[in-house]
């Protein structure tokens, strides 16, 4: 990963806003994210030459990342932030959200279709068409209703589930 100030961000778009458990955030730009403090004071900054869509934390220091190339995981090690040079977690194109329900299991969707991911195995799943899902394009944020379930918008409707019983 390369530093590059927050000056080359003014022309950057940002696509996607992040709260971490630990309350930082993370934005995520058309060429790498920034990381801030509680009190939005830039902590660093992470270049990857990659348009990061969406983002969430994987595991302790770890990041599942979206990018107009597929989806990665990170490592924050030593106060560096590595994004893999391979697609090392799903065989996804152009991942447009990532979400964790109560479980700790991922639902991202994808031009494939809406995948579950197990982070524990690393195992996917990918319901399409055929199991009723609207389509493959997707709009930017999930939400999880208070009973569990989970609403998802796209260009051919909503689907709406209670992912405990699927």
């Amino acid at each position: 990963a390369h530093e590059f100030s927050i000056d080359s961000f003014t022309n950057k778009q940002p696509n996607y806003i992040f709260i971490a458990e630990d309350r930082s955030i993370w934005l995520a730009t058309g060429e790498g994210l920034i990381h801030y403090d509680s009190n939005l004071k830039v902590i660093k900054s992470f270049y990857f030459g990659k348009s990061i869509l969406a983002l969430n934390e994987f595991g302790k220091h770890s990041f599942l990342v979206a990018t107009s190339k597929g989806l990665y995981s990170t490592d924050l090690e030593s106060d560096t932030l590595l994004l893999s040079d391979k697609n090392e977690i799903a065989d996804l194109t152009r991942p447009a959200f990532i979400v964790k329900d109560h479980r700790g299991l991922f639902w991202i969707g994808a031009n494939e279709g809406l995948v579950r991911l197990d982070p524990q195995t690393r195992q996917t799943e990918i319901y399409d068409y055929s199991d009723n899902v609207q389509g493959n394009v997707w709009a930017l944020e999930p939400m999880f209703a208070r009973n569990g379930k989970l609403f998802i918008g796209g260009n051919n409707g909503i689907n709406y589930f209670d992912p405990d019983k699927i």
